[in-house]
């Protein structure tokens, strides 16, 4: 019996070895075979098989890194993706294997010869993606089982000028994109289009404006050197575009202007951005209606047209009489000759840039309040008027310009003065327009608001400190701060600021008070100064009522300041004094000179707003008030209404110097003929009474508060974050973005958006983000399949847009690296796009060797003699805050050099220089060495810089990027914190400096042997595939020394991983200027590369190149060439 068991026993386990191993033979590596053996000979035919990863003694054709997608249920593959080598002549694709392959749904071919395939091709497809491919054009009839096309093209063989895309025979199609840097494209052919048209999303260059009447498309427009300006007139065709994108390759090719926008039908769903047009100049006036009425396109974003001609361009009329009656975010024109035109029509603009224009005349008034303007290099003349006040602008180099409003004269700082250059004007250094108030919040914030407050918080500091930050859509006349931090706050009565550039302290009320009186002086025959405290500085706030009349004598007040008050009586011909009277004697007044009646002046009562102090004038000071003192106070005190007790007064303050009225108080108020200063009429107030009072309650009705009424020009004046007539809106931005892969999937955009949040529109590049889901600090939503390159973010609610440039990358999952082949000294890592280089070579490009063996010796890849490594020698200057690495006499030194701040247009608006500023605050020892230096501007930001000198290799995270840094490196960690951004659209840019030199510290170890490679070379894998380069690594070598720098494209913004892009800003043959790029961090900013300095496998020992040395002419022969290519390094 037991035989029998075992016998059923093993022919059990003889059947499932046959079915293990059926089920072996029907699949490999998660592919079925047949299509194995398709895919085998697909990549043998077309020479790429030793690409694909092996598994299991198989072929790996089911990596996701590789590009491939394999269905897990059915085995069959559904994505391929084919890469000729990079550097390499591209080879004709074979395509004879895509007939086994029937699954599959997505394409990608990337760097070959695609002429035979694009007209021969019959696969089913829902993408196909080509890549830098050749023999492109002419495109035939795109076939009609294709979704989705994205065609990337840099090939310049060919010379057709212009080519034809036929979409009459395409039923399917739902996205097509065409980048194209090479020529002009025109699709002309549409007609005959189906009833069932899928196309929703259509990017290229164009000649020829197509036909595009009842279709929804997102429309990119990108113009090239020749354009049918005849077609134009199709744009009244686009009754259901819901986008539409209009762009140049060229700014110095010049574009009919598109007069025929104006003929959209109205209604028209377009929302419009045109951007880097340079349009034809319109040198002929031959009547009003030659000009643009644009009031038809509701949804106009961006209007901006930019010429860079060599040549300067002709006399030319602006082109558009009229905009829509909406907000226009973003309007510029640049480098035009323009003749001077009328201002009105920009009133709905938010960003206005009419730079290097030539326009000439008086400078026009702002017609729109919360407006940022630039009319920088024009020919302006006159005075800058005060409506600039509300914004920031710059009218650099406007020559004839020759005075500017107090609002900036007050405040001429370093951050002031750029705005202004070369601009002719007298500056006394003396302010008296300054009115600082002050409102303590519930909430732990504390509000400055008035008059000529400054644009920044570099501007003045407060007693007790705190970090001022302004409140954005306030233009300069409001900050607020956190008190929480200040101990005692709550028993302070005020605070004084200090202004620093007219180097004034003012002393400001923390809450409301009773004004104080305790000497009034007799200065003249009209004229009185009354002494004490809690008064202001605001003229318009303060009224004077002198004797118990029926109607007392008004005292019109010429001086205020919080403990000075300054007053004269109008139409008293004389007044009646005995010398000089003690304080509150009793003195008589003729009323009217000729009837001879007098009155006893008993009393002056004094008014801040609503709180009254009145005194009498006896030998002890009497008060009326319900808070009064029990009894008579003695000589030489007066009872402080506030406290009810007698108290001894402060010190007098002097006495400020008189002025003159300024314009002639605007009409709306008195001129004081003794101190010709201005008393404002009811409703207007300001120094020379042109100031309103705000006809809203500013945010009355909300809870808690979002703003306050400026008193000087009659507005509302909204706190962080809100913005809107009556701060009712919230001004919302976003500082950090989690990117969805190109599939597709959900975007996660943090930020600040309030909780008003109607009509809530997101686009990722071209691409709209659907399914929205906000609250006050987070954005998701769902897109579709996106495309390789660094994409912007637009985020519209309320009719208010917030836009960033270059701020969002798609997730990619084919990671290649920068260097093909890794020069033969390395593989490539498909995880992670880098090489890992093989022994004894490192660095990004493997063409270094490894510090590892520094003070050892290594060899090259042929039968060379061992090369004796000198060692690297990372030093931390704690005096300069600089890093220095020195390997034999060549030195490189690392260095933070500025913060930029960047407006939307990457204009520098302000620049703060690090360089030579740093105090050491701590440094320690342990395995490695770390420095932490700091400085602080204006006790508001605080930049940490922390420098690790490693002894050892040591791995780190930061923003969930694993990385190694190698022994006798500099690793560097830049911390921002509290940045206050002069615009809610504006960005940072951190500038690092790298120096090299021949004053290394080994000066008695000096290598001649490499002074053939003394010029200083700079290299990097800058992307040329993107439309804005991003940098991963740079390299500057020298006397066959390198310097390997290595900058993450992620930061923490506000303690989020998000994506950032580096650029070179400037190079020399000594230094090389990198610029980090970071996003709008509300509160913190952090980044962290890293420095190595490693011998190149060019080095030659110093003994190497000795008379006797038979290797003193060897030098290494790289057995590839170098090529500079793109690194997605998205981990």
């Amino acid at each position: 019996m037991n035989k029998k068991n075992n016998n059923f026993k093993y022919l059990f386990l003889i059947i499932i070895n046959l079915f293990l191993k059926t089920a072996s033979a029907a699949t490999k590596n998660g592919l079925d075979v047949n299509q194995y053996n398709c895919m085998v000979d697909l990549f043998t035919s077309n020479q790429i098989l030793n690409q694909v990863n092996l598994a299991n003694l198989n072929y790996n054709f089911c990596d996701f890194v590789k590009g491939f997608q394999c269905n897990t249920a059915t085995y069959f593959i559904e994505k391929v993706t084919l890469n000729y080598p990079i550097g390499q002549v591209p080879i004709p694709l074979i395509t004879t294997s895509f007939a086994c392959i029937p699954t599959m749904t997505q394409l990608v071919i990337n760097n070959f010869d695609v002429g035979s395939f694009i007209s021969t091709n019959n696969v089913k497809l829902q993408r196909l993606e080509l890549n830098n491919c050749t023999k492109l054009y002419p495109l035939p009839v795109l076939s009609s089982i294709i979704e989705d096309v994205y065609i990337f093209n840099n090939d310049n063989s060919h010379n057709e000028s212009r080519v034809s895309i036929d979409f009459s025979s395409i039923i399917n199609l739902r996205s097509f994109t065409l980048v194209d840097y090479t020529r002009n494209v025109s699709y002309t052919r549409l007609i005959g289009i189906p009833t069932t048209f899928k196309l929703s999303s259509l990017t290229t260059p164009v000649a020829e404006i197509p036909i595009l009447t009842n279709m929804n498309l997102t429309l990119s427009i990108f113009f090239n050197n020749y354009v049918n300006r005849n077609s134009f007139i199709n744009f009244n065709t686009f009754n259901l575009i819901s986008s539409l994108t209009l762009s140049s390759y060229s700014p110095n090719t010049l574009i009919p202007f598109p007069f025929d926008l104006q003929n959209i039908p109205t209604g028209a769903p377009l929302t419009l951005f045109i951007s880097h047009v340079c349009f034809e100049p319109i040198v002929s006036n031959t009547s009003d209606d030659y000009f643009a009425d644009f009031s038809n396109l509701k949804k106009l974003i961006l209007f901006g047209a930019l010429c860079n001609s060599k040549q300067p361009l002709q006399k030319s009329y602006f082109p558009i009489k009229k905009l829509q009656d909406g907000p226009t975010q973003y309007f510029y024109f640049e480098g035009y000759n323009f003749h001077p035109f009328s201002f009105d029509i920009f009133s709905t603009v938010a960003v206005l840039y009419l730079t290097h224009n030539n326009l000439t005349g008086v400078i026009p008034i702002k017609k729109a309040i919360e407006q940022d303007v630039d009319l920088s290099n024009n020919q302006y003349i006159g005075r800058l008027d005060d409506s600039y006040c509300t914004s920031y602008v710059n009218v650099s180099n406007n020559v004839g310009i020759n005075d500017i409003p107090t609002c900036f004269s007050c405040h001429w700082s370093s951050f002031m003065q750029p705005y202004f250059r070369n601009i002719s004007f007298v500056n006394s250094n003396q302010c008296n327009s300054i009115i600082p108030n002050l409102k303590v919040e519930t909430d732990g914030l504390i509000i400055l608001y008035g008059k000529d407050l400054g644009f920044s918080n570099i501007d003045f500091e407060t007693t007790p400190s705190l970090i001022w930050k302004r409140i954005p859509s306030s233009k300069g006349t409001s900050f607020s701060a956190n008190y929480s931090s200040i101990a005692n706050f709550g028993s302070l009565s005020t605070m004084d600021i200090l202004y620093y550039y007219p180097n004034k302290i003012y002393t400001v009320s923390l809450s409301p008070m009773f004004p104080e009186i305790y000497k009034v002086k007799v200065v003249s025959q009209d004229t009185f100064d009354i002494y004490g405290k809690f008064f202001t500085y605001n003229i318009t706030d303060v009224s004077i009522e002198i004797g118990d009349l029926i109607q007392p004598l008004i005292c019109y007040v010429s001086y205020t300041s919080f403990d000075y008050i300054s007053c004269s009586l109008e139409n008293i011909l004389s007044l009646l004094i005995e010398s000089q009277p003690p304080v509150f004697e009793t003195n008589v007044i003729p009323i009217d000179d000729n009837s001879g009646i007098t009155i006893k002046l008993s009393s002056i009562k004094v008014s801040i707003g609503s709180l009254s102090s009145k005194v009498y004038f006896t030998n002890t000071v009497g008060v009326e008030s319900n808070n009064s003192c029990i009894a008579s106070c003695p000589v030489g005190q007066y009872c402080s209404l506030n406290s009810a007790t007698c108290v001894v007064p402060d010190p007098l303050p002097t006495s400020p110097p008189p002025g003159n009225c300024k314009n002639n108080c605007s009409g709306n108020g008195v001129c004081l003929a003794a101190s010709s200063l201005c008393v404002c009429n009811a409703g207007f107030s300001g120094e020379d009474c042109s100031g309103k009072f705000c006809s809203s309650s500013c945010s009355a009705d909300l809870s808690p508060s979002q703003g306050l009424c400026n008193n000087v020009n009659g507005e509302c004046e909204c706190f962080k974050y809100y913005t809107g007539s009556k701060c009712e809106l919230p001004n919302h931005f976003v500082s950090s973005n989690v990117p969805c892969s190109i599939n597709g999937g959900t975007v996660l955009l943090y930020g600040w958006f309030g909780t008003n949040n109607t009509n809530v529109l997101v686009h990722i590049g071209d691409a709209k983000c659907m399914n929205v889901i906000v609250n006050s600090s987070q954005i998701q939503c769902t897109i579709e399949k996106g495309s390789i390159g660094i994409k912007s973010i637009n985020v519209t609610q309320n009719s208010i847009v917030w836009y960033a440039n270059n701020a969002y990358e798609y997730i990619n999952p084919v990671k290649q690296c920068s260097i093909p082949n890794c020069n033969n000294h390395g593989t490539c890592n498909q995880n992670t796009g880098k090489c890992e280089c093989s022994k004894p070579y490192s660095g990004y490009d493997c063409l270094a060797f490894d510090q590892a063996n520094s003070g050892g010796t290594t060899t090259s890849p042929s039968t060379q003699p061992p090369i004796a490594i000198p060692e690297s020698k990372p030093v931390i200057n704690t005096t300069t805050g600089s890093a220095e690495i020195t390997n034999e006499q060549t030195n490189y030194k690392i260095l933070l050099k500025s913060i930029v701040e960047l407006d939307f247009s990457n204009n520098v608006v302000f620049e703060y220089i690090l360089d030579g500023k740093w105090s050491l605050s701590a440094s320690k020892n342990g395995d490695s060495v770390v420095t932490n230096f700091t400085q602080t501007i204006n006790n508001t930001t605080k930049i940490t810089s922390s420098i690790e000198d490693l002894s050892s290799d040591k791995n780190f995270t930061f923003a969930g990027i694993d990385f190694t840094v190698k022994s006798g490196s500099v690793k560097v960690s830049v911390e921002i914190l509290n940045w206050s951004f002069l615009n809610s659209l504006n960005t940072l840019q951190l500038r690092m400096e790298s120096l090299v030199s021949n004053d290394g510290d080994d000066k008695n170890n000096i290598n001649k042997c490499n002074l053939e490679n003394d010029e200083t070379n700079v290299s990097s894998d800058q992307n040329p595939l993107q439309f804005n380069s991003n940098l991963n690594n740079v390299k500057i070598e020298r006397n066959a020394k390198i310097l390997y720098g290595r900058f993450l494209n992620r930061a923490l913004s506000d303690g989020r991983p998000t994506f950032i892009t580096n650029q070179i800003v400037s190079n020399s043959s000594n230094s090389l200027i990198v610029g980090i790029n970071l996003p709008h961090c509300n509160s913190e900013c952090v980044i962290d590369p890293d420095f190595s300095v490693l011998v190149s496998s060019d080095f030659k020992s110093a003994d190497s190149c000795s008379p006797h040395s038979e290797d003193s002419n060897r030098k290494w022969v790289l057995p590839v060439s170098i090529v500079v290519s793109v690194c997605y390094d998205l981990s």
